[in-house]
């Protein structure tokens, strides 16, 4: 392997404790390419062969990972239905406006 499987697992470790924090401020505009610079690490840390004395290691590295994104997804549809009210309340706010403007004249 080019990279180490520690370093690759680091990196990928990395890449996500940057994604939990993006989401946890709110910005989401560079989430897509962190993911897919994760995505990539991922598959080049299966693209050879594993040695037997690091499969263990590897998969519960992976089952965290993916204990974590559950928790990031979950993160995101709470911060996405809070956008959704939010958008729906300034809806609202501009409607009820039109209709004073409406009536008003």
């Amino acid at each position: 392997m080019k990279d180490s499987i520690e370093h690759l697992l680091q990196q990928i470790h990395t890449l996500s404790n940057n994604m939990r924090s993006l989401i946890g401020e709110k910005q989401f505009d560079n989430l897509v390419e962190l993911e897919a610079q994760r995505r990539e690490l991922i598959n080049t840390l299966f693209s050879e062969e594993i040695p037997p004395n690091k499969i263990q290691a590897i998969k519960e590295f992976i089952e965290d990972l993916m204990q974590s994104d559950k928790k990031l997804l979950e993160l995101a549809k709470e911060l996405k239905e809070e956008a959704s009210d939010q958008l729906s309340s300034l809806d609202s706010g501009t409607q009820a406006v039109q209709q004073y403007l409406d009536n008003s004249r």
